[in-house]
Parts: structure tokens; sequence; C-alpha cells
């Protein structure tokens, strides 16, 4: 499918026109300025290719692009200040993330380790995080 704008010009709609009284009940025409043009080519008797735009909501702990990092984050980012590690587990126990790695729990904990490292997340006390100061 190719996708043209073809704009208008020298178009008797778009003469001598008061643009400030278009949409205010004087003068319900609005002047043509461009115009769309879809050239489509049927691939088959029965086959028909289109896009649509798609608004979707994923939560991270579900998602195969998410990565560990982005998850543990975003749980801190979520519980607040000081968070237990068990507060932690609870959060992404469930979800498709934990189902696909039976060691999970270990794979956070060496996480919340890379996020200290990269200053993003402190250790409270033993078993207790929090968000690095900004």
């Amino acid at each position: 499918m190719l996708d043209y704008v073809k704009m208008q010009h020298n178009a008797s709609s778009n003469r001598n026109q008061d643009l400030s009284r278009i949409g205010n009940g004087k003068n319900p025409f609005v002047p043509l300025v461009h115009e769309y043009i879809l050239i489509l080519k049927k691939l088959g008797p029965y086959r028909l290719d289109f896009q649509l735009p798609v608004k979707k909501k994923l939560d991270i702990r579900d998602s195969q692009c998410a990565t560990w990092r982005d998850v543990v984050y975003g749980v801190l980012r979520k519980l607040g200040k000081q968070t237990r590690l068990s507060d932690i587990y609870a959060e992404i126990e469930g979800h498709q993330k934990t189902k696909t790695n039976p060691h999970w729990k270990e794979k956070v904990r060496q996480t919340l380790q890379v996020l200290k490292k990269s200053g993003k997340a402190e250790m409270v006390t033993t078993g207790v995080w929090q968000l690095a100061a900004a």
C-alpha cells in the first residue's frame, strides 16, 4: 500500500476565504487544502493487508521484552521508600517473568545488586532495599 498526500494548488475552495469565520456558524464551508490518496494492490482474491493504530497496556512483569532490571526497579518505585525483599517477591510472584525462570528469586537478588552497583538502589539493612537518593 502506498500513501500519498497531495497538496491542492489554485483550487476554488481555497480562494477568497475568510478563515476566521470557518466553523462559527456563519460559514460552514471548510476549504480543501490537501487530500489523501491511498493506492492498494490486492495480493490475492481473499487477502487484504491493512494496519490499525492500536493502543495497549502491558504490565512489564508479564512482558518478554522487559529486563529484570526494568521489573525490579519498577517494583522499588511502586513500593516506595524502604522495601523488604519479601514485599519485592510478592509484587513479582505469579507474573510471566517468574513462570519462565524457576530461579527468579535469585535473579531478583542479583538484579538488586546490579542496581546497587549502578547507583540506582541501596541496601538499607539485610533484606531491606530502597531507591538511591537522586
